[in-house]
């Protein structure tokens, strides 16, 4: 995190492939916490993951899944949520808020773009204005 520039960087196995880096800026929704997020870093200043199991170390797949499966359960969706859900729902987000499909592509860390269409078959929204006169 740079606590001067309000930016970070999120570097996760299920949030596209594991080698890719997302980097996230203060006007990003997962951001809104900013303040929270720099009182966590003040607290835990030795540990380099964001998110932590008791003893310190990083979340494993397992228990991310886990505590998204729960949240869906608590917040009483039909049907199981799991965490590639956010993963779609940010591409989904991002096409029909009218962002260039490239970008998404390179948000999300998608080497085929064809990937990434999908996203954007389903935003009506695209075409708004599409033919202004």
């Amino acid at each position: 995190m740079d606590r001067n520039r309000h930016t970070g960087r999120c570097c996760t196995g299920w949030l596209g492939s594991r080698n890719a880096e997302h980097c996230l800026g203060k006007g990003h929704g997962s951001f809104t916490g900013w303040r929270a997020l720099r009182r966590l870093k003040r607290d835990y200043p030795d540990s380099p993951y964001l998110f932590t199991t008791e003893r310190q170390g990083p979340l494993t797949d397992s228990a991310v899944r886990k505590i998204v499966t729960r949240a869906g359960e608590v917040a009483k969706f039909a049907f199981p949520i799991h965490p590639h859900m956010l993963r779609h729902s940010t591409g989904y987000k991002l096409a029909n808020d009218g962002h260039d499909t490239r970008a998404i592509q390179q948000y999300l860390g998608h080497k085929n773009i064809q990937h990434t269409v999908r996203y954007t078959q389903l935003s009506a929204a695209r075409f708004k204005d599409f033919w202004k006169d």
